[in-house]
């Protein structure tokens, strides 16, 4: 008599009988062969009553349902939930199990999370849902499945073997014959041929038989272990990707979600997935996967994760074939925000022949010119820059995003700091800007940033610290390093300004992080306004901290009013300015109040803002700033 291939799984059986004690209807929801038919059979074995069985790959469902509805104590099990494609018995699938009478429970399985039409059961909490945490073997069913089979495992092996197999009972198996066959062979050579086979298992009898269009789909996002839905649309070039995407989580375990709107592989999943990728494309296919994902990642703040893939691209190109036909590159921001020597005809060069395949893509369309007029400032052309962004804003659709437009004016008016007339942005501050004292809405990061800016060129100090506060934790929280970095660098100049020593810890975190994510670019667009605390710090004399001072000093020769007031005569209210000309023509409050028929109260009030945009804290003080701006001769 031949030894059974399986051990018989006595308490996940007593676990099942105690749960349908208490919740009559159970769902063992994991992969593809990883026993959930054999928990069924096991629980069969043993029955308190009639046992009902319904395996939707080959019975029909009617006569099952017949069956359900006339018997009175039995247990229902019903196999391969996932196949069941029956509209008819769909719809009525839900109404059996909540019918079901006294002494009836059920115990269901399937590859995928759930049927859509289960989701309200499940969310009454009718339904107890078992994921392969608990199908998946053990370590000591794994210990006692190879005994089973005469074959002893230390405990360092049976740790290694459910950490590779993690579980599978499938894979499980096909070790045991390789070992009963091939006995000499090393532990670790046994267990990944294992998993080599169970990836063809994979492939034939799960992934090709999903739709052509969902199998290329998956394939395009297997380099991504996780991505947002917005993420996959940019990379795949679909713009139903997120339905599809919903429909495969929905009908398996090839994708999770692990959050709302954001999507993950199992990690088996997606090595199988990515060796099919490459056994189906060339290299060149990768390379322009990486690019839009580094394109994505750049859009969203992204950029260190951009230039992880940068690197990746990199390593692709190595492996690509000489005669290759497609020039493969890595991301042009990544190219311009990691270049030691200022050079950038290189990513000005990959966005012009970027720019030509994205006609159709708004948002990377933007995304792109957006970078190239960066460069273009870089290279001390800042003219030619805003001539670009102001035909780009012309040309925008009407119906275009209302935050796509209005970042491109946000960058726009950054551009334009770099010039002498900056007035406009000045205008934005006081009369278009986000309030931060209110809701603090994370995707205006970039206008908050911009706001910070012009605190800063108008030293309005007394409203810098909420902003800065509440940029530092969405930082934090989403993990935006570039942005932090740019934050640490506001933060230095602050401080610098304002006489507190604490510039010097906020400028080396910026500058840890950026050289720990190779980042020169960030540093360096400052100029003027960082680089007498550059030569204070007096960095070491490394090829990196060379290319910082020298990138800054560059940038403060092509733009050296950066981040100086733009305006020689602060930003005043109509009420501010009176009040500032009555105060600098020498009159007291009691007089200016008694001119201007307000209380002194208020003109203390007004004179506050003053002092403020003035940058200053007395009166005599802000006589002397009315001299130094030319209002007193």
């Amino acid at each position: 008599m031949s030894q059974p291939s399986i051990i018989r799984r006595t308490d996940k059986i007593r676990q099942l009988k105690e749960l349908l004690k208490k919740q009559r209807i159970i769902y063992l929801s994991s992969f593809f062969y990883s026993g959930k038919t054999t928990l069924l059979n096991q629980l069969a074995d043993d029955p308190t009553g009639r046992v009902l069985r319904f395996d939707a790959a080959q019975d029909e469902w009617a006569p099952f349902a017949e069956r359900v509805r006339s018997a009175d104590s039995c247990l229902l099990l019903i196999d391969t939930l996932n196949q069941l494609t029956d509209s008819a018995a769909l719809e009525e699938l839900p109404r059996l199990l909540s019918g079901l009478k006294e002494g009836q429970c059920a115990v269901l399985a399937g590859r995928a999370h759930m049927p859509s039409c289960l989701q309200r059961m499940v969310s009454c909490g009718d339904i107890t849902v078992l994921d392969k945490d608990f199908v998946m073997f053990n370590e000591e069913e794994i210990r006692q499945l190879f005994l089973q089979h005469m074959i002893s495992l230390t405990p360092p092996d049976i740790s290694y073997l459910n950490t590779t197999c993690m579980g599978w009972v499938c894979a499980l198996r096909i070790s045991i014959q390789k070992l009963q066959t091939e006995p000499r062979r090393p532990l670790i050579a046994i267990f990944d041929d294992a998993m080599a086979d169970l990836q063809r298992l994979f492939l034939s009898d799960v992934f090709r038989t999903f739709p052509e269009e969902e199998q290329i789909l998956l394939c395009s996002l297997s380099p991504f272990l996780s991505f947002p839905e917005d993420m996959a649309r940019m990379i795949t070039g679909r713009t139903d990707a997120p339905r599809l995407l919903n429909d495969i989580a929905q009908r398996s375990h090839m994708l999770d979600f692990t959050a709302p709107n954001l999507y993950s592989f199992h990690p088996f999943v997606q090595d199988t997935l990515l060796r099919e990728l490459k056994n189906r494309h060339t290299p060149d296919y990768l390379t322009n996967l990486y690019q839009r994902a580094a394109l994505y990642l750049e859009l969203n703040d992204r950029i260190p994760e951009a230039i992880s893939y940068s690197m990746r691209i990199r390593d692709t190109e190595k492996t690509a074939s000489c005669s290759s036909a497609t020039p493969t590159s890595a991301s042009p921001m990544c190219e311009f925000e990691s270049n030691l020597t200022g050079s950038y005809e290189k990513a000005l060069d990959m966005l012009c022949r970027g720019k030509s395949r994205l006609t159709d893509d708004l948002e990377m369309r933007c995304a792109a010119i957006g970078i190239q007029s960066r460069i273009i400032a870089a290279q001390g052309n800042v003219d030619e820059a805003l001539h670009m962004m102001d035909r780009l804003l012309n040309e925008l659709p009407k119906d275009a995003p209302v935050r796509l437009r209005q970042n491109m004016q946000v960058h726009r008016m950054q551009l334009q700091l770099l010039t002498v007339t900056g007035q406009e942005a000045l205008n934005w501050l006081e009369q278009g800007a986000p309030d931060e004292t209110g809701d603090f809405v994370i995707l205006d990061r970039y206008q908050y940033m911009l706001k910070l800016r012009l605190y800063i060129v108008t030293a309005q100090w007394q409203r810098i610290p909420l902003l800065t506060a509440q940029l530092r934790h969405y930082f934090d929280s989403f993990d935006r390093p570039y942005l932090r970095i740019q934050l640490h660098l506001l933060q230095a100049i602050i401080d610098y300004r304002t006489s507190r020593s604490s510039w010097q810890e906020e400028m080396r975190a910026a500058l840890r992080m950026s050289k720990r994510y190779h980042l020169v670019r960030v540093i360096a667009d400052e100029g003027i306004a960082i680089l007498d605390m550059l030569n204070e710090l007096k960095l070491p004399d490394e090829p990196w901290e060379r290319a910082v001072m020298q990138l800054t000093r560059t940038q403060a020769v092509h733009y050296p009013g950066y981040l100086k007031s733009v305006s020689r005569q602060p930003m005043f209210t109509d009420r501010e300015y009176q009040v500032y000309s009555l105060l600098i023509a020498g009159y007291r409050n009691a007089k200016i109040a008694s001119i201007l028929n307000i209380t002194e109260r208020t003109v203390k009030h007004y004179t506050a803002e003053i002092y403020a945009k003035l940058g200053v804290k007395s009166r005599s003080e802000a006589m002397n700033r009315a001299m130094e701006l030319g209002d007193i001769f």
